[in-house]
């Protein structure tokens, strides 16, 4: 009986040695990510800085900090990550974390990441987005769409078909101009292109059109929605569907984002083509073109904007198009 005692003793005493030995892991808490002391993170990144990596994120974690390697509870969307900055490319930026930037948040878009700076030092976690399957608003595309009424307009130039609806009293175009060449070849459209030059993105997608011909490509009783079609419609939808305007709108194909096509509007990621040639961003957005006062505008639909107007807009980079009954 003595025995069993001492070696029960001499476990107990093991155990506690080892556990005194042990490196503490600390969680780091998470900050409030709209503390107006926290410097907007754009003092922090830079463009055309490029990080020296060796991981496919290459930010530094501290030991005594925890990287989780276990996602968050997912989200239906990238629009419900709480962060200061949303970025793409995350490899053209530099990342500063230091006292001055404390508690910032920033989303790496591309790879699902959260990066929030705790004490010096940037911890990475995991975003997971909600298999659509499984969410409280993801009845397939197919099956949300069916009491949608849809109209049709047929273009007389070329012979093509779009489907259109009506939101809220404006009938609406439910999917994007394709129009390059009339049939009997009178009327054509330059200065307008396929995403990666591609025809079948073209027949998918529709076409990207530059500024200097966007008045041309609505068939006669439609027009290019102007600054007022847009803002009603974004406040309509927002009246109705609340925070999920950009769930609403969108339909198919997009990365990382959920889609349920409620109103029927079909937004589908085009992309778009920069004044240099190069197509960025299908699959992840949708750029519309706008008049406002005679101006051409850009709206866009992406992770952090449901339906919102572009602060700068550039002429020769080419956009899509949707049209408006006159």
């Amino acid at each position: 009986m003595n025995f069993k005692i001492i070696l029960c003793l001499a476990i107990a005493l093991t155990f506690i040695a080892c556990t005194e030995d042990s490196p503490a892991i600390t969680k780091p808490e998470q900050e409030n990510s709209s503390n107006s002391e926290n410097p907007m993170l754009s003092s922090s990144i830079t463009e055309d800085t490029v990080m020296s990596s060796s991981s496919e994120t290459n930010l530094p974690v501290s030991s005594s900090l925890v990287s989780s390697s276990s996602s968050l509870s997912c989200v239906e969307s990238v629009d419900d990550v709480e962060a200061d900055i949303y970025t793409t490319n995350i490899e053209k930026h530099k990342i500063s974390c230091g006292p001055e930037s404390e508690g910032m948040r920033v989303f790496d878009m591309d790879h699902s990441i959260l990066m929030t700076c705790v004490e010096g030092t940037l911890v990475e976690t995991h975003v997971e987005i909600c298999d659509k399957s499984s969410s409280n608003s993801s009845s397939s595309v197919e099956a949300v769409e069916v009491n949608i009424n849809y109209g049709v307009l047929e273009d007389p130039r070329d012979g093509q078909s779009y489907k259109t609806v009506n939101i809220g009293g404006v009938e609406w175009m439910a999917e994007n101009m394709n129009f390059y060449e009339s049939a009997d070849g009178s009327i054509k459209v330059d200065s307008s292109f396929c995403y990666n030059d591609l025809p079948s993105n073209c027949s998918v997608y529709g076409r990207l059109y530059q500024s200097l011909v966007v008045n041309d490509v609505c068939p006669d009783g439609w027009h290019v929605p102007t600054n007022s079609d847009w803002s009603k419609l974004n406040s309509l939808l927002s009246y109705e569907y609340g925070s999920s305007v950009g769930e609403a709108l969108r339909k198919d194909e997009w990365t990382r984002l959920a889609s349920t096509n409620q109103s029927g509007f079909g937004a589908l990621s085009a992309g778009y083509r920069a004044k240099t040639g190069g197509y960025y961003e299908i699959t992840d957005a949708a750029f519309f073109w706008g008049i406002a006062n005679g101006v051409k505008r850009v709206w866009e639909i992406n992770a952090q904007k449901t339906l919102a107007v572009k602060n700068q807009t550039d002429a020769y980079s080419s956009y899509s198009v949707r049209c408006v009954k006159n």
